[in-house]
């Protein structure tokens, strides 16, 4: 029996304009796309993965003094941390928020390419992946500290436990948490577009992975290189701990994302292949 969209074998699948339709939706699900050499098939998920990672820690630069916190920060000089209206008069507020769009849009257009879905899906893909980006970064810069994970953490701990663990921890499951969420967010928006069976759990793994790479980092920098994050012999250097685990985390959790999502392991190959239901 013929799939929808699909003619039998042997019959007219051209459709008006004397396309073969067979082929116009192989290609739309990722069967039968030109191959390219591998550089280029890496050269753009390196790109976006890395992009993510500047991204994610691009907020920081300001805080951690390598530029002017009049120049990048999610909260400017002068501004309260939940007061968007104040932050958003500042150019220093939309540098890293139009950094992070484009990083994630740039995300989602890879995931979509890499799959050779149809344009109107790229387009949607790439608009996900832009604005759940923002919007992840802002809602977890609002509630860091207070989100219900760290709470709910908070709760399983005890105060009195939290006060006796090393501060590494607490940066960790403060920043860690909100890292891990937006992880998730972005590879669960752009999966969904792109490949909806996969995204569930291509989202539980990147927002681990992120997660995880940001603890690991805070800890190697805080334990084994011993910069001070609690400012203990001089000043405190949270603000740099955080933009590396940021970047670590940010890389991490892209590339496991992309690599569940738009890999094509799973996807049917060959001439006769029948489109992915994937």
């Amino acid at each position: 029996m013929a799939r929808a969209g699909l003619a039998p074998a042997g019959g007219n699948a051209t459709n008006s304009c004397g396309v073969d339709d067979r082929v116009t939706a192989a290609k739309d699900d990722g069967i039968g796309w030109p191959a390219r050499p591998w550089p280029a098939r890496w050269i753009a998920p390196l790109i976006a993965c890395l992009g993510v990672g500047i991204a994610a820690a691009l907020p920081f630069a300001g805080h951690a003094g390598f530029v002017s916190r009049t120049e990048i920060a999610l909260v400017p000089l002068g501004c309260d941390l939940n007061d968007f209206r104040c932050s958003t008069a500042f150019q220093a507020f939309w540098t890293p928020v139009i950094a992070l769009f484009m990083a994630g849009a740039i995300f989602g257009a890879v995931a979509a390419d890499r799959l050779g879905r149809s344009v109107p899906r790229r387009a949607l893909a790439t608009m996900a992946g832009g604005a759940t980006f923002v919007v992840g970064a802002l809602v977890t810069q609002a509630t860091v500290g207070d989100n219900p994970l760290a709470l709910w953490l908070n709760g399983v701990l005890g105060t009195a436990t939290l006060d006796d663990l090393p501060v590494w921890v607490d940066v960790a499951r403060q920043f860690g948490l909100s890292v891990a969420f937006v992880a998730a967010l972005v590879t669960l928006a752009i999966g969904l577009v792109v490949r909806p069976r996969r995204a569930p759990a291509a989202a539980l793994l990147a927002g681990l992975t992120a997660g995880l790479g940001f603890a690991v980092t805070t800890w190697i920098l805080d334990q084994v290189v011993g910069i001070t994050i609690d400012g203990a012999g001089g000043p405190s250097q949270m603000p740099r701990v955080a933009l590396a685990s940021n970047l670590v985390a940010g890389i991490g959790g892209s590339a496991v994302g992309l690599g569940l999502i738009a890999g094509r392991g799973g996807l049917p190959t060959g001439p006769n292949a029948e489109p992915s239901v994937e």
